[in-house]
């Protein structure tokens, strides 16, 4: 790959090794790693986002690509250091999955019930925290516009509006956050940006703007700056370090 903004189908190439740990991604052995790597793997195999239905932009690919690559090198130090490698035979292997990946798409698994042949994202067991039935209940009751099978995290801050996140798409919401401050993110340490909203909005934020748009507002976590965008409705747009 000589430009990492212009992935094409040719750059994803693997050698017998890599096509391994490859395998081992895209058909996990009783949970040794989770389904999202499975989602990821395929679209970018086929080049196409399994939950559009649509082909890859040359950002998904990348974006895809780089969390793949940061998989197969975990799971090459771990085969590494383990001596017998991941095979989820004969290993020490944990019963919870030991890859994590560091978007907070990873609270994803696969939807194969959706409707029109698409594949749609379902938050996993586990996910109790981000996905609490009363709020979720409250959401519905809510009365506003929102997707339920894209919802990611639900919760109120400390003024008790009702907040939540979707998946969403490049514009607002996870997928766009990934796409723009993900790398921000992991400079400072921050792995799962879903729960970190989460946590950070139990917090009482140090300014609120309002705009004909939506609230703007900032929040100090260890000593750093955040800022979080969302709509009159609730609805968030986007989160990033400031």
């Amino acid at each position: 790959m000589t430009d990492p903004s212009k992935v094409t189908q040719a750059d994803i190439q693997f050698n017998e090794k890599y096509k391994e740990y490859l395998d081992i991604l895209t058909k996990p052995e009783k949970g040794l790693v989770d389904e999202y790597f499975q989602t990821i793997t395929e679209e970018v195999k086929t080049g196409i986002n399994q939950k559009t239905g649509k082909p890859l932009t040359d950002l998904e690919k990348a974006q895809r690509w780089s969390t793949i690559a940061s998989a197969i090198a975990a799971l090459a130090t771990g085969a590494y250091y383990g001596g017998k490698g991941f095979t989820g035979k004969g290993t020490n292997a944990p019963k919870t999955p030991t890859l994590k990946g560091n978007k907070g798409g990873k609270n994803y698994t696969l939807d194969r019930g959706k409707n029109k042949g698409k594949t749609g994202y379902k938050k996993p067991s586990g996910s109790d925290k981000l996905l609490k039935p009363n709020l979720l209940d409250d959401l519905l009751k809510s009365g506003v516009k929102y997707n339920p099978d894209d919802v990611v995290m639900v919760t109120k801050n400390t003024e008790k509006d009702l907040l939540w996140l979707e998946y969403g798409n490049n514009k607002a919401g996870l997928n766009h956050i990934e796409i723009r401050h993900a790398t921000d993110f992991f400079k400072r340490g921050i792995k799962n940006i879903p729960e970190f909203i989460y946590d950070m909005l139990k917090n009482k934020p140090i300014s609120i703007v309002e705009s004909s748009k939506g609230m703007n507002a900032t929040y100090i976590v260890n000593g750093k700056k955040y800022l979080i965008a969302y709509g009159k409705n609730g609805f968030i747009v986007s989160v990033y370090p400031i």
